[in-house]
């Protein structure tokens, strides 16, 4: 663990120095993006000394820290024009955020083996393939969609889109990766819970997963979006078309089932590690509270509380894992 934990610390102040470098509005990397990494890498170096200590929660907010910032390099391998080198540092960086997640996830220390008289040997941690990809799956869903809800262009979307077309790019990346983790990582979730609430864990899984597979209507709007400002159509017509594609009943269908699903199905899952202490209860509340927060400001159209409401389910998604 404390290979990672060193590992994690030396990329915090990789950051911090990268960032610093982007805040700069001439620069390749968009200022807020490097913002963001300086306040990444300050965040890792300061839980540092916390995770080498034991503390648990400084090693999920190292890890969580870690994905985010990994994250933030997707991008480059869907923009067009980027230089090389920033698409090599980029995919290096998820690799190595990986690494660090990996080797903090599977070498915490393990229960006392109980059986034997006198034996105190400590067994060696052998989780299964599935158990340490469920936990990095976990928090990578909810992580996407922070940063995508902080840089989603706002209404109307057709002269959003058209005046700064990279954010939607970076909507659509972000999109992909959470559609991917969003359901296995809530399956791990339920299947976690079930452990400890049966009966709750049935209710989560019947809300959480129609809800996160009804989130492919919104990708599917995104794209048309992007679509149709890539055609050269004209921004009002771009909004038309894609309030069109809403008010289909199948979309609209979809979204119903999105909205109301992840809500109450993330609600549902932190009354159940609340009430079962399957993390500090602080952080069990603010699971459990997210996703309200998320639906407040998407109603105040305000991208910084909805960075923070799904930085908060990242977090208690990566305590669960």
């Amino acid at each position: 663990m404390r290979t990672g934990i060193v590992l994690a610390a030396f990329l915090g102040l990789v950051d911090i120095v990268f960032g610093g470098m982007q805040v700069d509005p001439t620069q390749v990397v968009p200022a807020a993006v490097g913002i963001f990494l300086i306040v990444a890498g300050v965040g890792t170096i300061a839980a540092a000394p916390f995770a080498w200590r034991g503390a648990p929660w400084a090693r999920y907010v190292m890890i969580v820290l870690r994905l985010l910032s990994a994250m933030t390099g997707l991008p480059a391998f869907f923009i067009p024009g980027i230089p090389a080198g920033f698409v090599v540092a980029a995919a290096v960086g998820i690799v190595l955020a990986v690494l660090v997640a990996v080797l903090m996830l599977l070498n915490v220390r393990a229960p006392l083996r109980r059986g034997t008289r006198g034996d105190t040997r400590r067994p060696s941690d052998v989780r299964a393939l599935d158990r340490w990809a469920a936990a990095l799956l976990m928090p990578i869903g909810p992580a996407a969609v922070a940063v995508l809800r902080f840089v989603i262009p706002p209404h109307p979307i057709g002269e959003s889109v058209a005046a700064n077309p990279d954010s939607q790019r970076l909507v659509l990346a972000f999109g992909v990766v959470a559609i991917l983790t969003l359901l296995p990582g809530a399956f791990a979730a339920v299947r976690l819970v079930r452990l400890y609430a049966p009966i709750l864990s049935v209710w989560t899984a019947a809300f959480l997963i129609p809800g996160y597979l009804g989130m492919t209507a919104l990708l599917a709007t995104d794209a048309v979006a992007m679509a149709g400002t890539d055609l050269g159509m004209d921004p009002a017509m771009v909004t038309r078309l894609n309030a069109a594609v809403l008010a289909l009943p199948s979309v609209d269908i979809l979204l119903s089932i999105f909205i109301l699903g992840h809500i109450a199905g993330v609600v549902l899952l932190g009354v159940a590690a609340y009430h079962e202490r399957l993390m500090p209860r602080l952080v069990a509340l603010l699971l459990t509270v997210s996703q309200p927060l998320h639906l407040t400001a998407v109603l105040l159209a305000s991208p910084e509380p909805d960075l923070l409401a799904w930085g908060l389910t990242t977090l208690g998604m990566a305590y669960l894992a």
